[in-house]
C-alpha cells in the first residue's frame, strides 16, 4: 500500500506546510487571526471581502471568536 500511495502522492512532502496546534482553542485562535488578517487585506485592497465559515464545531468557534473580536475594536 505505501508503495501506491507514493506513486499516487509523488514528492508532495516538499510542498507540505503542516502545523500541529496543541488543541481545538489554539487551532480556532490561529484561524481568526489569520481570517481577520485577510480582511483587513481585502478591505484595504478592495474595499470589501466575502467570507462564508462552514457550520460545526470549529466553524461556530471560528465565528464567536469573529464576532467578539469585532465587538471589541468596532473600528475594524
Amino acid at each position: 500500500m505505501s508503495d501506491d500511495f507514493d506513486s499516487i502522492v509523488g514528492d508532495i512532502d516538499d510542498e507540505l506546510d503542516l502545523t500541529l496546534y496543541a488543541d481545538a482553542n489554539e487551532l480556532a485562535e490561529e484561524v481568526t487571526s489569520q481570517i481577520l488578517l485577510a480582511i483587513e487585506n481585502g478591505l484595504l485592497a478592495r474595499g470589501e471581502f466575502h467570507l462564508v465559515l462552514t457550520g460545526g464545531t470549529l466553524g461556530v468557534q471560528i465565528s464567536q471568536l469573529l464576532v467578539g473580536a469585532f465587538n471589541s475594536a468596532p473600528e475594524l
